[in-house]
């Protein structure tokens, strides 16, 4: 199954790293005028800025924090890393296809 298989590639939108992140989901320039992310899929092994610090800012915003997260893991052993999970958030384990993600999304939608 494909990411268009599940129909989840509509509006996929990528950014390469930690700090660009922020800001995309802080609607800061170049982003001022982007959607607000049903989903964010977020890497723990990002540049310039990890996954975990992302995660961490992202719990610490009133409104950022409510967006669901999936954090995709490198292994198990990166689980270790994210207890306690915060309630809007799943992991799955990479590589992942399309199905799997369409179901930790369902179970991550309010």
């Amino acid at each position: 199954m494909t990411f268009d298989d599940a129909g989840l590639s509509q509006g996929l939108q990528v950014v390469h790293d930690g700090v660009e992140a922020l800001s995309y989901l802080r609607h800061e320039t170049p982003y001022r005028s982007c959607p607000d992310p049903a989903l964010v899929l977020l890497s723990l092994h990002l540049p310039r800025l990890d996954g975990l610090e992302v995660l961490t800012q992202l719990e610490q915003d009133g409104t950022l924090r409510r967006i669901p997260v999936l954090v995709l893991l490198s292994s198990w052993s990166d689980q270790d890393h994210l207890t306690p999970l915060p309630a809007s958030c799943g992991y799955l384990l990479k590589p992942i296809d399309a199905g799997e993600l369409a179901a930790a999304w369902q179970q991550l939608k309010p």
